[in-house]
């Protein structure tokens, strides 16, 4: 299973939840931006059920450049439904995506 959680995100913020199957995967994070230096933090969360509140299962906190740069995490997480978020993103034209892949 293969999925973007977060793509070409440039402001803080939440993406669409989506179904998880629960088993061991791997969150991996990359950004880049068109001028100079900055960072990011870009938040993996989960739901138990679609009523609850949304946990963080991991960050990964990114130094941004105009070369993309990359980070990962791996999870057995046991959540419902799984997002990204943007937590911070500073920089000219700074750009991330998440992806998930089992």
């Amino acid at each position: 299973m293969f999925a973007t959680l977060l793509q070409n995100v440039t402001a803080p913020g939440e993406g669409a939840d989506i179904l998880n199957e629960p088993h061991m995967k791997t969150y991996q994070a990359s950004g880049v931006t068109t001028a100079g230096a900055g960072a990011a933090v870009i938040a993996v969360q989960g739901q138990v059920d679609p009523a609850g509140a949304w946990d963080t299962i991991g960050e990964i906190t990114l130094t941004l450049g105009t070369t993309r740069t990359s980070d990962s995490f791996t999870s057995d997480d046991r959540y419902q439904r799984i997002r990204g978020r943007v937590v911070s993103i500073s920089a000219t034209g700074a750009s991330v995506n998440l992806v998930m892949g089992a």
